[in-house]
């Protein structure tokens, strides 16, 4: 943090002596610093992209672990009871069951 602060001290008034006298190379528009002014605009615009986007990410992402979990949990459950599921001749049920699940791993990524 202090490294990213003096890098702002230093860059700052380096970047507003460095602007042309005629913003955005139009004859006549007169604006004193306007590469820092275009180059502050671009980084809040990028910063605020930035985190709307990775607000929905961390709600799929929730949604993933949550349904992958479901799905190992499942796996676990019939390697635990497998001798239950075989005597019950419950195969097809517990397949089906991890089918449905692994669809909504599908359908969540």
């Amino acid at each position: 943090m202090m490294l990213s602060g003096g890098t702002l001290v230093v860059f700052l008034p380096l970047l507003f002596r460095l602007s042309p006298i005629d913003a955005f190379g139009v004859h006549g528009l007169r604006l004193p610093g306007w590469l820092l002014y275009t180059s502050l605009i671009y980084c809040l615009l990028g910063s605020l992209g930035t985190h709307l986007v990775g607000q929905r990410l961390i709600v799929l992402d929730y949604a993933a672990q949550r349904v992958e979990a479901d799905f190992r949990s499942d796996l676990i459950r019939i390697r635990d009871h497998g001798e239950a599921v075989a005597m019950l001749h419950a195969q097809g049920r517990e397949l089906s069951r991890l089918e449905r699940s692994f669809m909504n791993i599908k359908r969540i990524t």
